[in-house]
Parts: C-alpha cells; structure tokens; sequence
C-alpha cells in the first residue's frame, strides 16, 4: 500500500489534525502511514511463506509506500512540482481536493501537466508516478528470474521482452514442442529450437547465432509458439 497518510483525502478529512501529528519531511499524517507500515511488513512476510511454499513461482512483490514516500520527499527528482500532494485533477481547496468537487464533475479542473503530478485525483497516482514504480518492479523481475531459471511471459509487448531477454537463462524446452507457451524468443532458439513468431518461423543450430529476420520476428511476438525442439 502506498503511505495513506499522504493522500490528500486522508489530509482533507483529518484537516484539524495536531501539528505534531505530521510529519515534519514529508507533510504526511504519521499515524495513518504507521499502520500501513505494519500492514505492509505483514504482506511481505506472507509473500516469502509463499516463496518459500512454490520455489517455482516468481511472486513480485512493488514496495510501493518507499517509493511514493521518496517522491513527496524528493519530487524535483522525479520531475514533480514542489507541492507534490496537490493533485492533478479535484475541486477547490487545499492540495486541490474536494470531497464535494471530485475529479469528473463538471466543476472539477484539471493540471495543465499530469506529469509534473505525483497523485491525479487524490485516491490514484498519475502515469508519471506508476511509470517510475514499474520500473523498479521490472528490475524485481529481473533479480528473481536468475533464482527462478527462466520466465514464462504470456501478451508481452516488445519493449519489455527485449529488456528481459539478456537476463533470462538459456533453457532446455522440450517438454513446450506443439504447445503454445509464453516461452522467450531467445531460450528457444539458443538450444536449436523451432519456434513461430508473428506467422513466421526461425531456425539455429546449437550455439549458433541468431539471424537477423527470426530475432526481430521474435522480439515483437505476443506468444511464442514451440513447433519443434532440438533432441537431447
């Protein structure tokens, strides 16, 4: 969860707050992000059980709380306006939300930049802000595919798989020969596999390199079909 204590309808509804009841760095309620911390500390514990319970799985978990924390801390970092809990899109008030004036009514306004925005309406972040979390939730994906060996990728669009691609182990596939799977360009055609891409088909040898038509096929492939694997 991100810091509740820093979302401006928290802000607005507990307006009369004590000053020490603040966070002095960030501007954020302490108490609301504490019992977010402690649910947060909750979540991971429950993800490295089920870790542990399914080693063949890859579970990604977002620390969303510190990078959002980091942004309110820091917003000229990240391209964002200095007063970065007033949001994008709201009705008059403070941080430009209003519980009677919500992003769409008619009265509502917008910024003339979302991207100078950390939140949009107050209860989302804008593209900006989930743009740097994603980020940091494919470098997750990256750390936990050498434990895991490889990674399955179904609906992936080219920019991410050739991002991926130079992390993921080479792999033996012949148990996905005539099955549609999610399976990496590159894995199958390092170990001498047939594999069709975008209607088309490529083809290399053991250790031999790729050719130029079947890696660009590959690389803007959804689904990666295995039509024949290379024998043991």
């Amino acid at each position: 969860m991100i810091p509740s204590g820093c979302a401006p309808p928290v802000l607005v509804t507990f307006a009369d707050s004590d000053a020490s009841e603040y966070d002095a760095a960030t501007g954020c309620l302490k108490e609301p992000n504490e019992i977010v911390t402690l649910h947060n500390s909750l979540l991971r514990d429950a993800v490295e059980k089920l870790r542990a319970k399914h080693p063949d799985v890859a579970i990604i978990h977002t620390d969303l709380f510190n990078h959002v924390t980091e942004m309110v801390q820091s917003p000229e970092k990240f391209g964002f306006k200095r007063d970065v809990l007033t949001v994008c899109c709201g009705g008059p008030g403070r941080y430009h939300y209003n519980l009677s004036v919500v992003c769409g009514d008619e009265a509502a306004t917008t910024c003339e930049d979302p991207s100078t925005r950390l939140f949009w309406d107050g209860v989302h972040l804008t593209e900006a802000a989930y743009h740097y979390i994603a980020e940091d939730w494919l470098n997750n994906i990256l750390y936990q595919s050498k434990s895991v060996g490889f990674l399955l990728f179904a609906h992936t669009d080219e920019d991410l798989l050739r991002f991926l691609m130079p992390f993921i182990e080479p792999v033996h596939v012949n148990k996905y020969a005539g099955k549609r799977a999610g399976i990496d360009a590159y894995s199958c055609l390092h170990k001498g596999v047939q594999v069709q891409c975008t209607g088309q088909h490529g083809h290399t040898g053991e250790g031999a390199k790729l050719n130029r038509k079947a890696k660009a096929s590959c690389y803007t492939s959804q689904l990666v079909r295995v039509v024949r694997a290379a024998p043991r």
